[in-house]
């Protein structure tokens, strides 16, 4: 599972910018959560 965290969070935060919104969506306890925290922790 960790492996496909690691391709969404690269997706994610090169698709980041300052005045736009990312929408994170899928089934409960994915860990969406988690990866958004982590790509918060490292910006």
């Amino acid at each position: 599972m960790e492996a496909i965290n690691r391709i969404f969070q690269e997706k994610i935060t090169a698709r980041i910018a300052s005045n736009k919104a990312v929408l994170i969506f899928g089934a409960w306890r994915v860990g969406k959560t988690v990866m958004m925290r982590s790509i918060v922790e490292n910006l």
